[in-house]
């Protein structure tokens, strides 16, 4: 600590972390950065990483103080040192200036100080990374915010409820990144347009009648204002690979997480490279878009073809408004838990395990349905249950077993018999044959006997009727369609559960 103590004029602040504003000075001479070093000789970290999967390494990178100013340095660190987006090429010296915003690991730190050369000629710098446009990153962002002198100007301070104070445009984006929940509170209640009217600012005010989600007004509001530094996203994945091990005919459940190591909302999509490659399946809910405050964990299904012989290869890419990511996905013959990366866990589904794949498959997909489409959906399910339970019991509203039993029977039969043929062979045809068609013959009855005992509160008559009948069944599945969001929520932008 003796060597911090000395001052430099020279500080970097925990923009990112778990001290937000907490500040480290930069000691004279040189000094390493990383979660495993003495406070004596080196500026130690390890306290501001958070939940994140991103690690920093034990002597990640150095600085050292010039004197033109600090200069950093990765020391050839694995997940690597980013200096306002750019990683750092291993052994090759950073010049920093005031501002510079610096990312090992899950942790962002800005630099402090009085700078020779200001932040707004900082790419005519020599040595400076990104000084002409040609070598920025081709990869799409979103527009940076136009300055707005006049309001950049006014103080600010506003407080959260039960959170931190913003004093500057800048410490809301900070702030957002730390606390976006607690932020599209006090945008979705009003109270944040209401301190900023009336603290003279109602042009930066967010609008009631803005359009899209919280999360989306949040966002939007966020890319208005008059900050100093990127106002943009970023994305990264972690691990950048899956090595999978299993037999022919195995499924294996593995995860990656999609991180926001900027600022506002990531909005990404993932496919599989090449679109050929079969054996590797993405949920729904993330080959379409979908939004990251900070995680979000994508879940991948791999199942060994019977065929397989060698390795397999492929990759999941991940590409937004924040860049793009590649996930490589390696499958090779073997039993599970026969080798892959440290710490890297894999639920493997035997063949013949349907249920769970199903009821996994299931809950996922309705995870990325929101109220108005499982209650309009539970309706429709439930009109077209019943009313094919009255076809099938000659067009009568009272609900019969022989019909729906020989058509579910039947229908069993020919899904079992192909599902196991697929995964087994012609000899086991005839097994999947019988076990569906006795799974629907359970499943006939159970539903007739749901219809008996549910529909008498009708009262004799009514209960007679086939269009009655079949609307009490489109209630009944409205009803659990909106119940539904109580056991299986909406994850929400920040990878919680709505409520």
């Amino acid at each position: 600590m003796s060597r911090q103590g000395s001052g430099s004029g020279w500080s970097l602040e925990v923009v990112r972390g778990r001290e937000v504003g907490r500040r480290f000075p930069v000691p004279p001479g040189s000094a390493v950065l990383g979660n495993a070093v003495d406070n004596g000789t080196g500026i130690d970290l390890s306290g501001q990483e958070g939940e994140t999967p991103r690690r920093m390494a034990g002597r990640q990178a150095s600085i050292e103080l010039r004197a033109g100013g600090p200069v950093l340095r990765d020391l050839d660190s694995p997940g690597g040192t980013f200096v306002n987006r750019r990683r750092l090429l291993p052994g090759r010296d950073q010049a920093l200036v005031a501002g510079d915003l610096i990312q090992i690991g899950g942790v962002q730190l800005r630099v402090l100080g009085s700078s020779p050369a200001s932040s707004s000629n900082r790419a005519d710098t020599p040595g400076r990374l990104g000084a002409t446009a040609k070598d920025r990153p081709s990869t799409a962002r979103a527009v940076e915010p136009a300055s707005h002198p006049a309001s950049a100007s006014r103080p600010l301070e506003f407080t959260l409820k039960d959170g931190p104070t913003c004093r500057n445009w800048d410490d809301f984006l900070t702030v957002s990144a730390q606390h976006w929940g607690k932020l599209r509170e006090e945008l979705v209640t009003g109270r944040l347009a209401s301190a900023l009217v009336s603290g003279g600012r109602s042009e930066l005010a967010p609008r009631a009648d803005s359009p899209g989600s919280p999360d989306d007004r949040l966002d939007a509001w966020l890319g208005s204002l008059p900050v100093t530094r990127p106002a943009v996203p970023e994305l990264d994945v972690h691990p950048r690979a899956l090595v999978v091990r299993g037999s022919p005919g195995a499924r294996v459940r593995k995860s990656f997480r999609v991180a926001n190591v900027g600022f506002r909302l990531l909005r990404s999509r993932a496919r599989v490279e090449p679109a050929d490659a079969g054996w590797i399946r993405l949920p729904p809910a993330f080959t379409r878009e979908f939004s990251t405050v900070e995680e979000t964990e994508v879940l991948v299904e791999v199942e060994a073809p019977e065929s397989l012989a060698g390795r397999l290869s492929a990759a999941i890419v991940v590409e937004g408004n924040g860049g793009s990511a590649r996930v490589s996905v390696s499958l090779e013959p073997g039993g599970p838990g026969t080798g892959g990366p440290p710490g890297d866990s894999e639920e493997v589904e035997p063949v013949g395990v349907l249920g769970e794949s199903v009821g996994g498959r299931l809950a996922g997909w309705l995870a990325g349905r929101g109220a108005k489409a499982r209650v309009t959906g539970g309706a429709i399910a439930g009109v077209g249950l019943r009313l094919g339970i009255g076809l099938a019991s000659g067009l009568s509203g009272v609900a019969i077993l022989p019909g729906p039993a020989a058509l579910l029977g039947a229908a069993g039969a020919v899904a079992g018999g192909a599902w196991i043929g697929r995964r087994g062979g012609v000899r086991d045809v005839p097994v999947g044959a019988f076990s569906g068609g006795f799974g629907g013959l359970i499943v006939a009855a159970l539903i007739v006997a749901a219809c008996q005992a549910i529909e008498p509160v009708l009262g004799a008559r009514t209960s007679q009727n086939l269009v009655a009948v079949t609307v009490l069944w489109g209630v009944l599945g409205a009803s659990i369609g909106g119940a539904s969001m109580l056991i299986i929520p909406k994850p929400d932008a920040s990878g919680g559960e709505s409520r």
